[in-house]
């Protein structure tokens, strides 16, 4: 089981840079496994937030066998990039391959799964059902492939007329750090993060609405195993969006886990023990298969 309860004892990564290949600046993480290496992991962290979150999860996975591998999307965390911004969606796949070359070249022949949350899994999607090469599975949790409460007409309005006439202005994203999960260190943390980004452009918008458009067409496509891990009562990105995604999936290996009550981040919520569990259950089954 992945326990994460005791950050204090997580051990220094190696730490570094990956380059994009429109030049972008990414920060990146290594954490080897400990003992005789199984497989490896690549990480694919949410909107607003970064990979460092997952300092302890990765401890935890690297002392079952796990080489993990972590990275800031451009605009979040330590990468370079305007915050909260990206001027076309490519620019996230484009993110996530130099990352995937890291970790395949690191990781030699390892299976490499993806761990991906919310807006790191609409990313994650299109990635891997464009490119599945070198991947033996993907894990989704609370995955942002719609948003949980409609947006205002007036506030979509101005969004989109940011997005062609001032593409990288940002607005405050408006996100309550209450609704991300019920335990209370995790919302203070959320909310006093100064890596965590808590704006948003207009041609974020645009290009994340667009990606939304697509998630159908890729999630048929994928016949990589995959999890998918739904927060039961997600303020912030639709469950029934990822219900209708897994429904598409191609795969003939998928398995739809859903956990009632549950805020958005059901990897740091208070019961935080069965999602863990569940991804550590279905890493190690994956594992085996594929060695």
């Amino acid at each position: 089981m992945i326990d994460q309860s005791s950050p204090e004892q997580v051990s220094t990564p190696e730490r570094g840079w990956i380059d994009a290949v429109d030049g972008m600046r990414l920060y990146r993480e290594d954490l080897p496994a400990k003992g005789a290496p199984r497989a490896a992991l690549l990480f694919a962290h949410g909107f607003g937030e970064h990979s460092g979150r997952y300092a302890a999860m990765s401890e935890a996975l690297s002392a079952q066998g796990f080489s993990c591998f972590r990275f800031d999307f451009r605009g979040h965390g330590r990468s370079a990039g305007i915050r909260g911004h990206v001027f076309s969606f490519d620019g996230y796949l484009r993110d996530f391959a130099a990352a995937k070359r890291h970790a395949q070249a690191r990781a030699g022949d390892l299976p490499l799964f993806v761990v991906s949350h919310s807006n790191g899994g609409l990313i994650a999607l299109h990635a891997v059902a464009a490119h599945p090469e070198g991947l033996a599975g993907l894990a989704l949790s609370s995955p942002f492939f719609g948003f949980s409460l409609k947006v205002p007409k007036v506030k979509e309005a101005l969004a989109r007329q940011l997005s062609r006439f001032l593409p990288a202005f940002g607005l405050p994203t408006g996100l309550d750090p209450a609704t991300v999960s019920h335990d209370p260190a995790t919302v203070e943390s959320y909310r006093t993060d100064p890596l965590n980004v808590r704006v948003a452009t207009g041609r974020w918008f645009t290009e994340t609405v667009a990606a939304h458009a697509r998630v159908a067409d890729q999630a048929r496509v994928l016949r990589l195993p995959v999890l998918l891990q739904q927060a039961g009562d997600d303020r912030i990105a639709s469950a029934a969006a990822a219900r209708a995604a897994f429904e598409e999936v191609g795969s003939a290996d998928k398995t739809w886990r859903e956990y009632p009550g549950f805020f958005h981040e059901i990897y740091f919520e208070l019961e935080r023990a069965r999602p863990l569990a569940d991804l550590s259950a279905w890493l190690d089954a994956h594992t085996k298969a594929a060695g």
